[in-house]
């Protein structure tokens, strides 16, 4: 692992110019001694004394349009609406927890059941009181068979979740519980001691008025989509931006500090994030990546303003395995050995990603990348390559089929062309790279017709069981057709347990065998640079002056400075 040492020590001083940064010195008062006039955000916030006039008080980002507003009913066709929406709690940047729609919650003795204690006066940005009959109503909708979220398998940890959802016990029998008007608990099958990552990851809850009296259509107009945040959707402009503003109803502890936020639409694919940064069309939460990456760390200004860091993602090449050829273990393992991963990130990639063997990204927990036995399963070798695709049927490629290798929404075309390359070189295989849409790809993923795709995973929330559990999950999304009874005994042992060693131990046994065995060939760990303006001022940063691992509260004192 020491050959990255000049790539993380480079990203380790920009990270400490980024935190350290020059701020603009505000201009004088055209009087001396005049007061300041105070600026006060509609949400009722006093913002510090450099802030630009109210009028200006505007933070733009970019995002893709979905197709409703509807995050629970389905993850990735919904939008928008999660930026609105205060979940039960907020996790701070140095990982601690922070009440948010709750004031309060405990588990309990047996590690089961969360109880939360609402804020009792809360309301829905039209001035609805919001209550635990909400919540209540938003987790047994997500499970609802009768809506059939392609994404309810990321509950079925709930007591009878799955059960639920399958339409084989009925919803009083789900782990779910209202207690009283501002009170209900979450029980889950067994100890879950990350679960407060789960709920506030995917637990948003939607306006049970709204639903009932308008069905699917409540999430198609923002009059009918109250939120319970500090902003609330107030236009939806279609194919351009959605226009957030503050919640008129809002009395929790994080009050809007800007007038307007805005969601610059951007097309799935090419879109000119950077560019548009540089042009002044967005304001922040620009994530930059690969050839972006090498010109922002070459500009003295954009490596002023990112913020840098290994992202908490794995890239690997899908495999499915239900039919041939990568139902053949040695077929699998002579594509781990093929591909040259310091080769790709050192040359193609210019050095904007990490080589992994393993699939956990670099310094999560539990990691153990430099496991020598883990980086043997998969390491560069085109003779072993070459020899176990012989032993597969396949010598120098004769009779392999061609595929075509897919990625999606414009991620990874250099690295998938340079992979196929590889292939044909050591291997003698024909990999067509394509890239298509995520509806196109995520729909023949789960029928199950997707062959081979370069595919990536990112971290929902900081836990190695996030990175694990799916992979012998048939409900699951990206499953591969693949199980192990040896596999699944250790990541359910392993997940009820509190972090440890032990812990850790046994996750690292399971991320062996998904190397062992090739189920996944892992790749890389992309290096991403965030971007925020010099005048975005406030961003809630760890002790350290980066931007946090799972940063919950990042913009919730942000403001416009002069």
């Amino acid at each position: 692992m020491n050959r990255f040492v000049p790539l993380i020590a480079l990203l380790a001083v920009l990270i400490m110019v980024t935190a350290a940064g020059c701020a603009p010195v505000a201009p004088a008062s055209e009087t001396a001694g005049e007061e300041m006039m105070e600026v006060v955000s509609t949400g009722g916030v006093t913002l510090p004394d450099d802030a630009a006039p109210l009028d200006q008080q505007v933070f733009r980002s970019a995002g893709i349009e979905g197709k409703h507003f509807d995050t629970m009913r389905n993850e990735y066709e919904g939008f928008a609406y999660e930026a609105t929406i205060e979940q039960l709690a907020k996790m701070g940047p140095e990982g601690d927890w922070h009440p948010a729609a709750a004031d309060s919650w405990e588990l309990s003795e047996d590690g089961r059941t969360w109880t939360f204690h609402l804020r009792q006066d809360a309301m829905w940005s039209d001035g609805t009181p919001v209550t635990a009959e909400d919540w209540v109503y938003s987790f047994r909708r997500y499970l609802d068979p009768e809506m059939a979220n392609v994404y309810a398998w990321f509950l079925f940890d709930l007591e009878n979740g799955e059960a639920y959802n399958k339409g084989e016990v009925g919803v009083e029998e789900l782990g779910v519980e209202l207690i009283d008007e501002y009170t209900f608990s979450l029980t889950t099958k067994v100890p879950i001691p990350y679960y407060m990552f789960k709920i506030n990851w995917h637990a948003a809850p939607v306006p049970r008025h709204m639903v009932e009296e308008h069905g699917d259509d409540w999430a198609n107009n923002p009059a009918t989509a109250p939120s319970n945040g500090p902003y609330r959707i107030a236009e939806w402009n279609r194919g351009k931006n959605v226009i957030f503003t503050p919640n008129p109803y809002y009395t929790g502890r994080y009050p809007a500090t800007f007038e307007q936020r805005i969601q610059v639409i951007i097309p799935e694919v090419g879109a000119p994030l950077l560019q548009m940064y540089q042009a002044g069309d967005i304001d922040g939460g620009v994530g930059v990546t690969g050839d972006d990456l090498v010109q922002v760390l070459a500009d003295p200004q954009l490596s002023k303003e990112a913020n840098i860091s290994v992202m908490n993602r794995g890239v690997y090449i899908y495999m499915n395995q239900r039919t041939p050829p990568f139902d053949n273990m040695l077929v699998r393992k002579a594509f781990a050995h093929a591909v040259d991963r310091t080769a790709l990130c050192d040359n193609v990639m210019r050095g904007t990603c990490i080589p992994a063997h393993g699939f956990l990204p670099k310094d999560f927990p539990c990691e153990r990348n430099d496991d020598p036995e883990l980086i043997a399963y998969q390491n560069y070798d085109p003779e072993l390559a070459a020899d176990l695709m012989a032993q597969a049927g396949y010598p120098g490629g004769e009779g392999f089929p061609e595929l075509t290798l897919y990625t999606k929404e414009g991620e990874f075309i250099r690295e998938a062309e340079a992979i196929q390359r590889m292939l044909a070189d050591n291997l003698g295989v024909k990999l067509t790279p394509q890239n298509v849409e995520r509806a196109f790809y995520v729909d023949q993923m789960r029928n199950g017709e997707l062959k081979v795709a370069l595919n990536r995973w990112g971290a929902d929330f900081i836990d190695p069981s996030n990175f694990v559990d799916w992979w012998d999950d048939p409900a699951a999304s990206y499953f591969t057709g693949w199980t192990d009874e040896e596999y699944r005994n250790l990541i359910d042992t392993a997940r009820p347990m509190a972090m440890s060693t032990e812990r850790c131990d046994l996750y690292h046994e399971a991320l062996k065998i998904l190397a062992r065995d090739a189920i996944g060939v892992f790749v890389m760990n992309p290096v991403q640079a965030v971007l925020y303006k010099d005048y975005v001022s406030g961003l809630t940063l760890t002790d350290d002056g980066t931007l946090g691992v799972y940063n919950m509260m990042l913009l919730d004192s942000a403001y416009i400075k002069e």
